[in-house]
């Protein structure tokens, strides 16, 4: 109540006095309606407004040099009891800080992690799709996605990572081996059996990957590099008043980007169709 009284009561008097001749709703010099500024209310929601006025106060440009000018203790006043507006309304504020994204890893963080925390260099990551990418930045919680295949080979690398950290590296698969001869299995049998499954497990999901990556990465950079050509090749023109690179920047087109482009949508609409089924 206190900070309320000192704009109502030690503010307002001090404007009607020397400020608003000048700063009223008829005459606003500087684009300013100093009676708009009433109450603590006006501290709450202009306090930019309110941070000018002491700044002009302070600095002695207002009241002018041509006005009659405040005692010097009324000014000091006025300038504190601003201040201490200023201060409480700052206080009471609550303030909206927004969604904040949950980030995972990407891709070097995590080798760095597993490295760091079990004593393990396997970079498990290197078999995760590509990382999003945003402002040339491969680590914004907004950018990173987790997509399904993604999850997987998380399965995988949690397994991987495991195994190498409690037997050391290459030990799981002598231990497999010797539990296989404990149980009678001949070799070529373990390999078939126990060997070939976890091989597979293993190697085809960073293929699929891959593939995956390479056919989207490669729309994508139709979709990017066409208004590039086109730019390059028009600015080209421009300056030989040659056709030539127009020309040439539709053969990049038609035999490099256009094919994958093809072939990226006919895959789609085929593994679209067998999911349907």
């Amino acid at each position: 109540m206190a900070t309320i009284a000192a704009v109502d009561e030690g503010v307002e008097p001090f404007f009607a006095e020397h400020c608003y001749g000048c700063h009223n709703a008829s005459k606003q010099k500087g684009g300013l309606n100093l009676k708009l500024l009433q109450g603590h209310e006006s501290v709450v929601s202009s306090p930019n407004t309110w941070e000018a006025v002491l700044g002009k106060l302070r600095s002695g440009e207002m009241p002018p040099d041509d006005e009659p000018r405040p005692e010097p203790a009324a000014l000091t006043e006025v300038e504190r009891r601003i201040d201490v507006a200023l201060a409480d309304a700052d206080a009471r504020a609550r303030p909206d800080p927004g969604h904040v994204t949950t980030r995972r890893l990407n891709r070097t963080e995590y080798n760095n992690s597993v490295r760091d925390l079990l004593g393990v260099d396997l970079q498990p990551a290197d078999e995760f799709p590509q990382d999003d990418s945003g402002y040339g930045f491969d680590n914004i919680g907004d950018v990173l996605s987790v997509p399904p295949l993604l999850m997987e080979r998380y399965m995988v690398a949690a397994e991987r990572v495991a195994r190498t950290a409690i037997f050391g590296p290459g030990e799981e698969l002598h231990l497999e081996f010797e539990a296989s001869q404990a149980l009678g299995l001949p070799f070529l049998l373990t390999l078939r059996k126990v060997v070939l499954p976890q091989a597979i497990r293993v190697v085809i999901p960073p293929m699929t990957s891959n593939c995956v990556s390479m056919f989207k990465d490669t729309s994508l950079a139709s979709t990017v590099a066409l208004p590039e050509l086109l730019k390059e090749a028009t600015n080209a023109q421009s300056l030989y008043a040659n056709p030539s690179p127009l020309i040439g920047a539709a053969l990049v087109y038609l035999i490099f980007l256009w094919p994958m482009v093809r072939l990226v949508s006919l895959l789609e609409a085929r593994f679209k169709d067998e999911k349907a089924r």
